[in-house]
């Protein structure tokens, strides 16, 4: 597989980032430029930082000091909507009921471009569906969640 070509504007940018939580210092000047195409992987022994980072450059948890850019702009520039709108992550085990399809976990992401109390116009079923054939799971779409083996939940 040949990875998209990347470009010269990072998409994500951490620069000397530091975020203690209660009284443990968990990360102390983690920089990362992070540009379209790129993967980047993070591997360490539990404890290290790996969730917090992400946590982080998600906008979840609040830093102590750095500074985080989603395609040059400051993360706390945007609100928390326009947040949902640009970033997703997925967690390792999803907490979500154990009956919930794959294709309706998927389109839990839409969420964000509802009105409220809003439903799911054929356009974001299209965008799900995108979603799931862009990461090779669509034949997965139907099935739930508790019938997935570990394989096919990652």
């Amino acid at each position: 597989m040949t990875a998209a070509p990347t470009t010269s504007t990072p998409l994500l940018t951490v620069s000397d980032l530091h975020v203690t939580l209660g009284e443990a210092h968990i990360l102390s000047g983690v920089d990362i430029d992070l540009r379209s195409g790129e993967l980047l992987g993070l591997a360490g022994p539990n404890g290290a930082g790996k969730t917090t980072l992400l946590r982080a450059t998600t906008g979840v948890v609040e830093i102590d000091r750095g500074r985080i850019e989603l395609d040059g702009d400051a993360l706390s520039s945007f609100s928390r909507l326009e947040l949902a709108r640009r970033v997703a992550v997925v967690q390792q085990l999803p907490e979500a009921p154990s009956s919930i399809t794959l294709g309706d976990l998927v389109l839990l992401g839409r969420n964000p471009y509802l009105s409220l109390l809003g439903r799911e116009s054929a356009h974001d079923y299209r965008v799900a569906d995108d979603a799931m054939r862009q990461a090779g799971c669509e034949a997965l779409a139907g099935r739930a969640l508790d019938t997935l083996s570990g394989g096919e939940r990652r």
